[in-house]
């Protein structure tokens, strides 16, 4: 079996594919797998165990070929069809879009492979996503209220269908040991940051990071620090190096690439970093991270994928921003908002492993920024809780929503019973572990108002169902289609603001768009939004069984 996974994005989304990979080649042991990623990335990708082979797509020849007067009309054509007819002689018995673009989605199709997953067209050009998991990427992952699952979590049960915490593994050149002996004594307590990022969006400042690093220095004065950067980034970095030395502060600057860079996070006790690849390489090198999360950066989605990490997440309203565009504010305020000495004072509990302190910091600083520290739930899928203790009700509501939707996506292959109570157990623990503090009849109390709202909703999808069914009896009546569709729509706008039901509302709101851009088949219509509803229906029923289960056979106990 010879299987192809597309990553054509930035890269840590081809670092992100690396759990993927392990869990579908675990559970094929004999398949041959090859990645497709940007030309430039060869190099990562060629770090991911059980990649058989890595293809590389120069997409900035095909950019050329497109903007370049010079160049002949259809030269990007030819070069794009030549890698299409390339991969098709491969043989592929699967192709795996990871890359949720039209770009992707169009190589994906062309391909013509038997089973394809995630985005990919057909020849009508209709989009498909091949798997339940796709489908929920496609209608959670882009809504900034939502609580979808880590990209990482989402990729591996999309591509393997299991459950359990995966390998996050990168394979170490011996080149890049080699490179890394000669930068860093063995030895010596090693602190690295990563102060810039591919976003100016992302990046805390230079300034800020060199204060906080003062911070740490005078708190252990036997630290060593390392300045990570790449080698575009060496002009930015000097200035900044020799201001930390002469301020005192024991720093070089270790400008490399991503093998010297991953034996370097071997090696160092902390990263320090803003959203960046680099972060991502530690989580595989079992490397403690603490990760500023400014501008675009999403942590829900992408953000360090090991457990008993820090993240400090700033509480500016227009956080996380979209990708795209500058941002909208006068000043950066959301990086202008979280102090050195946060950063400082929660990098010092964080190298310690001091957790418990840091729930101090959280309190003392809580009017800057969010702290979360990250873990894994004991059905595999990574998760966060803040160290303020007042979260724990939203926390409970996104465990559950992120539960329910696995249970659903898994139903047809899961027992009848016993299946929630496991989850349920497993929830339990997760939320003792994250808020000891808070006592048993607090987490009852809070369970039953979710149950309530859910039972709501449950009732108020049965009347929808029921009314469609009527109106299937006269589905080519446009003012009564109009009107039902106006119900639906008014009555989920309205449910933003109780957390356990914003999934929902990203669910239905998404099926109602996709319904109004369709023209000129009604019962294709009322198929589509009758299916929608019925999922939700069914999600709501699980989540119920779920909730119901951890509150009787644990929150009673704890």
């Amino acid at each position: 079996m010879k299987i192809l996974v597309i990553s054509l994005l930035r890269l840590g989304d081809v670092i992100m594919a690396a759990p993927a990979i392990a869990s579908l080649k675990a559970g094929r042991p004999n398949a041959r797998v090859h990645l497709l990623v940007n030309s430039q990335f060869r190099a990562a990708a060629s770090m991911i165990e059980g990649v058989d082979k890595v293809i590389g797509l120069d997409r900035e020849q095909l950019q050329r070929g497109l903007g370049e007067a010079d160049r002949s009309v259809f030269e990007s054509f030819d070069r794009l069809q030549e890698l299409i007819a390339d991969l098709r002689r491969e043989g592929y018995s699967r192709v795996i879009n990871l890359t949720h673009n039209r770009f992707s989605g169009w190589i994906a199709s062309l391909i013509g492979v038997e089973q394809t997953d995630g985005l990919a067209f057909t020849p009508q050009g209709r989009s498909t996503f091949g798997s339940a998991w796709f489908r929920y990427l496609n209608a959670q992952m882009s809504v900034t209220d939502s609580e979808p699952f880590h990209y990482i979590d989402l990729f591996r049960f999309a591509t393997a269908g299991v459950s359990e915490r995966p390998a996050f593994h990168l394979i170490e050149s011996v080149e890049g040991q080699k490179q890394a002996s000669t930068l860093v004594e063995r030895g010596r307590d090693l602190i690295l940051l990563q102060p810039l990022t591919s976003d100016q969006k992302k990046n805390w400042g230079l300034d800020r990071y060199a204060a906080a690093l003062k911070t740490l220095a005078a708190i252990h004065p036997h630290v060593r620090f390392g300045i990570l950067g790449a080698p575009a980034e060496r002009s930015e970095l000097e200035p900044f190096v020799t201001g930390l030395s002469e301020a005192g502060v024991p720093a070089r600057l270790l400008v490399c690439d991503l093998q010297t860079a991953f034996s370097l996070l071997k090696r160092a006790r902390l990263l320090i970093t803003g959203d960046t690849s680099i972060k991502h390489l530690a989580a595989a090198a079992g490397t403690r991270i603490v990760e500023i999360s400014v501008g675009s950066s999403d942590f829900r989605k992408t953000g360090a994928y090991s457990p008993d990490n820090v993240i400090i997440q700033s509480k500016e309203p227009c956080a996380p921003c979209p990708h795209r565009g500058p941002c909208s504010r006068e000043s950066h305020a959301c990086a202008e908002s979280l102090s050195p000495e946060l950063v400082g004072l929660a990098a010092s509990k964080a190298y310690l492993g001091h957790f418990g302190e840091l729930r101090l910091i959280a309190r003392e600083f809580e009017d800057q920024a969010d702290l979360y520290q990250t873990g894994f739930t004991e059905s595999g899928y990574w998760t966060y809780h803040s160290l303020r203790p007042r979260d724990s009700e939203r926390a409970l509501a996104r465990l559950i929503d992120l539960a329910s939707w696995k249970l659903y996506v898994y139903r047809d292959q899961l027992g009848p019973v016993g299946e929630y109570g496991t989850e349920g157990v497993w929830l339990g623990r997760a939320l003792k572990s994250a808020y000891p503090e808070q006592p048993a009849e607090e987490w009852t109390d809070q369970a039953s108002i979710l149950e309530t709202q859910l039972e709501r909703l449950e009732s108020r999808l049965a009347v929808f169902l029921v009314d469609l069914r009527e109106y299937l009896k006269r589905y080519n009546d446009d003012r009564l289609m109009r009107q039902f569709q106006e119900r639906v729509r008014s009555y989920f706008v309205r449910q933003a603001g109780e957390p356990v039901l914003i999934s929902y509302q990203v669910e239905i709101l998404s099926v109602l768009d996709e319904v109004e851009a369709l023209t000129g088949n009604d019962f294709l219509k009322i198929r589509k939004l009758s299916d929608g509803l019925m999922q939700a229906h069914q999600r709501v029923e699980v989540e119920l069984k779920l909730l119901r289960s951890t509150k009787t056979n644990v929150m009673e106990h704890l």
